[in-house]
Order: C-alpha cells, then structure tokens, then sequence
C-alpha cells in the first residue's frame, strides 16, 4: 500500500475503533505489517483486531484473534475454529466467506479490475498494457467508508465469535456493557 494512504488508513483505522470498540486499545505487539488492537477480559484471555494494509495493493484486511496469554498468536492462523482452543487466528472474511478467495476491502477496484481483464487477454493470446494506480487523492476518500465497512463486519461477525469463546469460558458478564 502507497505509504499517503496507509497512514490515512491506519489513522483512519484507529479512531473509529477507539469511538466504536472503545474496549479495544492499541497492543504491543503491533508490527510493521499488522497494527493490533487488544482487549484483555480477564488475564487469561485476550482479544485482538488486527489491520493489515497490503504491501504491494492498496487493498487491507482484518483479522481477529484470542489468546490465553498476553501473547499474539502469529502462528496459528486458520485452523478449525473451536471455542475452546487456547490461540486462534483468521481473517475476518473467512467467518462469512469460509470457502474460496477470502474477501478484502479494496481502495482501488478499478486496479484489481484492470488487472484481471489484463490476464484474461493474456490467456486469449492478446497483448494489452498495464494500468496504473489511481492517484492518492482519489484513494484516500474511500478510506473512511471502507473502514467503517470493516468494522461493521467486525461487529456482526467478529463480536460474536469472541462472545462464544467468553462464554465458554464463563466470562460472559465481561461482553456486557457497565453503567457509568
């Protein structure tokens, strides 16, 4: 991702998860390539939303975690999903897209569609050029959108997922909102 526009997303990204999960604060364990948000419910579980913006795209996807320590789990990535396993870790796309391409959000579809008409010509035996990318200043407004997208997903599919392992784990009374 062009680096104008993985800022935007990450700054984009990470104000509207402190307005609408204000449960989920910014984790240690963050790296160049995935910025994680993390909520402890109690000191043997964790939740985590990971952004991670592509590096050659300008294309990103969300991924949601648990552990049983304070720990990412970066090696355990798919997998069947069990409520009872100690880490987990998938795309947020698999949870309603379990079979095929894994959906992402995608800031410049006209790209990813030139791309694909430019390998149906190839496969034809015609030759055609490559496109270019959009310019940044057409990208960067359709961050904002996208973002609360993903988090609209997150909240009909993630949210759930993490409410079954805390239940599971008797920390239900945890999911639910405290009065001020």
């Amino acid at each position: 991702m062009r680096s104008k526009i993985r800022k935007h997303l990450v700054t984009t990204f990470q104000r509207a998860i402190e307005a609408q999960q204000p449960q989920f604060a910014p984790s240690k364990h963050s790296d160049g390539s995935f910025k994680i948000w993390e909520w402890c419910i109690a000191p043997n579980l964790h939740f985590f939303v990971a952004l991670q913006p592509f590096e050659k795209d300008d294309i990103f996807v969300l991924e949601i975690a648990w552990s049983e320590d304070d720990v990412f789990p970066w090696a355990y990535l798919g997998g069947e999903f069990r409520v009872d396993k100690p880490h987990w870790r998938e795309r947020l796309g698999r949870l309603w897209r379990p079979h095929g391409k894994s959906p992402v959000w995608d800031l410049a579809p006209e790209l990813t569609e030139a791309r694909q008409a430019r390998l149906d010509a190839l496969r034809k035996g015609e030759d055609t050029d490559y496109a270019s990318p959009p310019e940044v200043e057409i990208v960067l407004p359709r961050v904002a959108p996208l973002v609360d997208d993903s988090l609209q997903k997150f909240r009909e599919y993630g949210l759930p997922v993490f409410e079954q392992v805390a239940l599971h784990r008797s920390f239900g009374n945890a999911l639910k909102p405290r009065n001020s």
